[in-house]
């Protein structure tokens, strides 16, 4: 995927070279995957984009015709109708900060983690909130052994962005900078403050080793498009 934000420059890194340690397994769900842009990222034999806008998931059907990709409509904060323990790949990317009632949030939290596999691995990035992002942090260590976390969106892509009003897709003078690889540069920075909370407004999560598997359940069909709403 192409951007030009310097913040989400670094995430889609991690997210490729995650994606990249995690190729050849079976199911790889993109949760909120929008048009399957980051499809071609996954390299598991069976993509699956989970969507609540029909449209972008016809979308992705159409352009990207892989013979691995299956489109679901559904909104992955309602109740679990997919299954569990079955996904070897779970992504969760730019969703969780759309998602605005807390309840919500934590439902799409706990399908999250009921799809994965015993040996499945799981890639969340959310916002940093005030109580929710503790909960959410505390709820994937209860299940997960090995859990992750970096930190980015650091105060150079904040006040980067903030330039541009946020507007960098529609401005010559940012698509220039990106061109000269400025925006990559910057980009970097957000290596050396990753570890480091308070100078970042996002994390990523990465997580593996599921607690207290059960059996495995699928509840849809491998058919190109599964309708639930």
């Amino acid at each position: 995927m192409s951007t030009i934000s310097p913040s989400k420059k670094y995430l889609f890194r991690v997210l490729k070279k995650f994606l990249s340690e995690h190729k050849n397994k079976t199911i790889g769900i993109d949760l909120a995957s929008e048009n399957f842009k980051n499809s071609i990222y996954f390299q598991t034999k069976k993509y699956i984009g989970v969507d609540i806008e029909i449209e972008q998931i016809l979308f992705g059907l159409k352009n990207f015709r892989s013979k691995k990709c299956y489109g679901i409509h559904w909104d992955f904060t309602k109740k679990n109708i997919l299954g569990e323990n079955f996904a070897d790949v779970v992504v969760s990317t730019n969703t969780f900060s759309h998602i605005k009632l807390k309840k919500k949030k934590i439902n799409a939290l706990d399908n999250c983690i009921k799809f994965i596999s015993k040996n499945g691995v799981f890639f969340l990035e959310v916002e940093i909130q005030k109580n929710i992002t503790d909960t959410i942090i505390k709820k994937i260590n209860l299940n997960f052994e090995n859990v992750k976390i970096r930190y980015y969106n650091n105060f150079f892509s904040k006040i980067y962005l903030s330039l541009f009003s946020g507007k960098l897709t529609n401005n010559q003078f940012a698509i220039f900078l990106n061109k000269i690889k400025f925006n990559y540069l910057l980009s970097l920075i957000e290596n050396l403050t990753c570890y480091f909370k308070t100078f970042n407004s996002k994390l990523i999560i990465i997580a593996d080793k599921k607690k207290n598997v059960g059996n495995k359940k699928i509840k849809f069909n491998f058919k190109k498009l599964n309708r639930f709403l």
